[in-house]
Formats: C-alpha cells, sequence, structure tokens
C-alpha cells in the first residue's frame, strides 16, 4: 500500500489493531505508524494474496459510518506453502471536510492451525 493512499484514507488521529491469537496483537496510531503496519505487518506472509468470501454492513449515524466485514485471505508464503487466514474487521469513518476518512480500525486474524510436523 503506499503512503499516498494511507494520507487519503486515513484520519491523521486514526488507529489500527491487528489482532492475531498466535502473535502478539499491534496496535497503531498515526499516519506513519499505519503505512508502517500495512507494508511491513498486514500481509508480510501472504504472496499474492486473494480475498474471497467477502460480507460486509454498514451503518451510518450523523457524520459516523461504522463497517463489519469478514473475509477470507488465501494465498503462499515466500516458501510456497499454501496459507489462509479467516478476517473479521470492524471500520470506524468520520466525515470531515466532504470526505469519509477512517478514524478506526480493528483487524481480527484466524489462521486454521498447523498440519502436524512429519517425522
Amino acid at each position: 500500500m503506499n503512503d499516498s493512499a494511507i494520507e487519503h484514507d486515513y484520519a491523521s488521529s486514526a488507529s489500527i489493531q491487528f489482532a492475531d491469537p498466535n502473535e502478539s496483537t499491534g496496535n497503531y496510531t498515526g499516519l506513519t505508524n499505519i503505512t508502517t503496519a500495512f507494508q511491513a505487518d498486514m500481509y508480510v506472509n501472504f504472496v499474492l494474496p486473494i480475498f474471497s468470501h467477502t460480507n460486509s454492513t454498514v451503518k451510518v449515524t450523523g457524520n459516523q459510518a461504522t463497517e463489519d466485514s469478514s473475509f477470507l485471505i488465501q494465498g503462499y508464503n515466500t516458501d510456497g506453502n499454501a496459507l489462509s487466514a479467516q478476517v473479521s474487521t470492524h471500520v470506524v469513518y468520520v466525515h470531515q471536510g466532504g470526505d469519509w476518512l477512517i478514524s478506526y480500525e480493528v483487524w481480527n486474524f484466524t489462521f486454521p492451525p498447523a498440519p502436524p510436523a512429519s517425522g
């Protein structure tokens, strides 16, 4: 994701939380930290991710909107092993200066259990 997309889509005080039960949860606030999260943490394990089974619900109240979504990410890691994760998201948008900007976002990842090691 390029920096200009982050600057255009996120409020300057926005924050993101990534939750993965297999790793520590990451919290990122501000445009620079959000850019780092998408470049280094978000899809680092997925080579050419494919998104499917997408579902989304949007609710708008005044100058705020919420979107709850779920989807499946599938792809391969850099070693060629298949990866998949079920993801649920909660996004809060605020209406500022004629634009809808992301002010808060939570991504929860659920990975299937790793196959047992052969031996």
